[in-house]
């Protein structure tokens, strides 16, 4: 199915989808965010929980590889990669150093 047909069906099942009010759309099992107007509301909530546990994650390794880290200097490095990512982190051996 090429573009143009696709966005057509999409706009005739919009329309369709539209001409009901919430609650008859939803007892006949379309989705009601389709009927207020195709409204994503969580997509960009869903983005900042995502970056939030990617994050945690790189720190976690990061933190990891801090207490295995035997000289200074990887210390060092390793607290700076960790900085960058959360400014105001603190791994406790760092503070002391």
């Amino acid at each position: 199915m090429s573009t143009n047909r696709w966005l057509t069906a999409i706009v005739q099942v919009v329309s369709i989808t539209c001409s009901l009010d919430t609650r008859s759309a939803h007892k006949m099992g379309v989705n009601c965010l389709i009927c207020k107007g195709l409204h994503m509301g969580r997509v960009e909530r869903d983005r900042e929980i995502a970056r939030r546990r990617t994050r945690r994650a790189k720190l976690k390794k990061l933190r990891a590889k801090f207490d295995t880290a035997k000289s200074q200097d990887e210390k060092d490095e390793i607290f700076a990669k960790a900085k960058k990512l959360s400014p105001f982190i603190s791994f406790e051996d760092a503070a002391q150093a």
